[in-house]
């Protein structure tokens, strides 16, 4: 079985949900010694040297990226208001993209191409044209749903106008291409693929949730002395900087007063100003971290306000892999298999905030339960080989 893995970042360095997922799934296959090639779209927003890639044994002769400029420009944003087409896709369009998979695909013959994500299947038409594998995507969001949800908390008329614009224009094509395109569709989450069944999806599909490298978070789970709030994110990302600016007006100030002495320690790359700001509401502000891993194991309590988003937060399996006590929205911890107040914390409003943090600091016998119980989540259902073994033999059924 050979496989074609496309994806819309460089999965390397590991540090974003996407790219953490992209990276975990290529080495599950090398491990399987499962016969793949990679191409990876190098965005000018998230560009990555990859001159040593040859160097790293999992990606060495494996590895093709082609670059494509995808910054906003607001003159192409504004004549594509007049078009039918979604911005965010006709970003990822590019001759150097299509010459480089055509490339590939006149040289290689692949039993699956596996497309990681909405923004790298924008060669659809050239793959299909070229090749007869099957087409597996694996849909790391519903795509057009992050866009309406910001939309919808937007107090901006014009910004909720545009926000709605691009998510019914992001849906048509992502309702087109699932519908019409797809062969097996992976998703991380049951919501998510809900949400392509009540669309008439009829082909093959499997859930198969984000894999982690569980033994890179083994820490010890006692419980420390000064307790810390955590944050980590890309803010790149809007969905992760309005719910930090929601949860810091509407719930940090309360939490101050009754633990004077708690900190809250937020790290992730691309801060603007206003999270940088946030040090003025007595939030400590890291900006970017260089081990991921570390920042979240030597903290306590993770804090996901998320008010918009799909599919699965990496970040929180890192944390509960690491045995951490983590508080979220609904939403932050859609597509997981948790039990509230067994493996994780749910709180939607600012109360709600409040009482589970108040809670978790008074409460030694449920800090344990929880910590306890999150890590042993993580190893029994996402635990990285165990995820990629049983898409190996989903991926077996469909090349029949």
């Amino acid at each position: 079985m050979k496989i074609l893995i496309i994806t819309s970042r460089v999965p390397l360095p590991a540090e974003s949900g996407y790219t953490i997922a992209v990276n975990n799934f290529v080495k599950g296959l090398y491990e399987a010694n499962i016969d793949y090639t990679l191409l990876s779209i190098n965005t000018s927003k998230h560009f990555v040297d990859t001159t040593k890639f040859d160097k790293i044994e999992y990606l060495k002769n494996r590895f093709f990226s082609a670059y494509i400029k995808t910054n906003i420009n607001l003159c192409s944003a504004f004549f594509n208001l007049f078009s039918n087409k979604s911005y965010n896709i006709q970003r990822f369009i590019s001759k150097q993209y299509i010459l480089t998979i055509t490339e590939i695909l006149k040289n290689n013959q692949f039993d699956i191409i596996q497309i990681e994500g909405l923004y790298a299947s924008t060669a659809i038409n050239t793959i299909k044209k070229l090749s007869k594998a099957k087409i597996v995507f694996r849909a790391h969001n519903v795509e057009y749903l992050i866009w309406e949800r910001m939309a919808n908390s937007q107090t901006n008329i014009i910004k909720k106008y545009y926000f709605k614009l691009l998510a019914d224009r992001l849906k048509k094509y992502e309702k087109d291409f699932i519908l019409n395109k797809t062969d097996l569709l992976i998703t991380f989450s049951i919501n998510d693929l809900n949400e392509f069944i009540n669309w008439g999806y009829e082909n093959s599909f499997y859930i198969n949730p984000i894999g982690i490298e569980t033994k890179l978070y083994k820490t010890e789970k006692e419980k420390s002395k000064n307790l810390t709030l955590f944050y980590i994110a890309s803010f790149d990302w809007m969905p992760n900087t309005e719910g930090l600016l929601w949860f810091a007006e509407n719930v940090w100030e309360n939490i101050q007063k009754k633990y004077p002495n708690l900190h809250f320690i937020v790290g992730g790359r691309y801060m603007n100003k206003e999270i940088n700001d946030l040090k003025n509401k007595g939030i400590d502000i890291l900006g970017e971290v260089k081990d991921a891993i570390q920042f979240i194991t030597q903290n306590d309590i993770m804090i996901v306000p998320l008010l918009a988003g799909s599919g699965i937060r990496v970040k929180i399996l890192e944390a509960m892999a690491a045995g951490k006590i983590v508080i979220s929205t609904s939403i932050g911890a859609e597509g997981i298999q948790y039990s509230n107040l067994k493996n994780i914390i749910i709180a939607d409003t600012p109360d709600e905030f409040l009482n589970a943090i108040n809670k978790i600091i008074e409460n030694n016998e449920l800090f344990n339960l929880i910590s306890s119980n999150a890590e042993k989540l993580i190893y029994e259902q996402y635990s990285n080989q165990k995820v990629i073994n049983k898409l190996i033999e989903k991926y077996k059924e469909v090349v029949k």
